[in-house]
């Protein structure tokens, strides 16, 4: 059965909410801790595809501003950004104790 792409709530998205931009686009980022969602970073290597998001570990914590960039322009640096953002907000994940690795070196 295919995924629906309908948003629901997960733990990892409504833990989004009231969380720093990670995505942080110069310029486009409004910084408002209150727009705040989990952007799915879509593409081939994620298991996405069209109307298939991809889990939520491949999110980042993105206000209203990035959130709509990210979904509107696909260049090389706008990519990038947008994965670095990824990378952060797992560092997070990470350092709350939400995303867990077992057998982890420290």
């Amino acid at each position: 059965m295919p995924q629906s792409s309908a948003p629901r709530p997960t733990p990892l998205r409504q833990l989004a909410n009231g969380q720093p931009c990670q995505i942080r686009i110069p310029g486009i980022c409004n910084r408002r801790e209150d727009t705040t969602v989990l952007c799915h970073f879509r593409g081939e290597a994620t298991g996405s595809g069209y109307g298939l998001k991809p889990h939520d570990i491949f999110g980042a914590w993105g206000c209203f501003a990035c959130h709509a960039y990210v979904d509107s322009h696909f260049d090389y640096i706008t990519q990038l950004a947008f994965a670095h953002g990824v990378f952060r907000t797992q560092q997070k994940l990470l350092d709350m104790g939400v995303l867990l690795i077992e057998h982890a070196a420290d």
